[in-house]
């Protein structure tokens, strides 16, 4: 069981993550480009749906090379999106005024593409990049 230090310092982390949302991130396509992105993400995997994202920030997660490495071994990159609003979704999970969390990225491509094993995520317009510690997004996620 943690002490109440040890929670303080957790829920600093978390909050340290939200509230900065870090440096600007120049990448991301303009909204006039959303079909021709959605047709870019259909050519390279059509059986993935897609979710256009903005306000979103770019989280870069600082593994030890021990985790580095076995998120290689898988096909993974330390990267998650945290946006604020959701354009479209075409699995009908998320509606406009939610936020998400993606999964661990698998490839990035045209600058806008944020593909995980399941979805292929559209950024769209300006975003921040925020270099995070794993015990910030396990503590936030829930995960062990």
């Amino acid at each position: 069981m943690k002490t109440i230090e040890e929670t303080l310092q957790d829920l600093t982390l978390v909050v340290d993550m939200l509230k900065d949302r870090g440096e600007s991130y120049n990448i991301g396509c303009s909204e006039d480009q959303f079909y021709s992105m959605i047709k870019r993400a259909r050519r390279n995997n059509p059986q993935k749906p897609i979710r256009i994202l903005r306000d979103w920030i770019w989280w870069q997660i600082e593994y030890p090379q021990a985790e580095l490495d076995r998120l290689k071994e898988n096909g993974l990159q330390p990267v998650r999106i945290k946006a604020d609003k959701v354009l479209l979704d075409e699995t009908d999970r998320y509606e406009s005024d939610h936020w998400i969390i993606t999964s661990l990225l698998v490839e990035f491509r045209h600058n806008c593409l944020f593909e995980t094993e399941d979805i292929t995520y559209i950024l769209c317009g300006p975003g921040t990049q925020k270099n995070l510690v794993p015990e910030q997004i396990e503590f936030f996620l829930g995960l062990p």
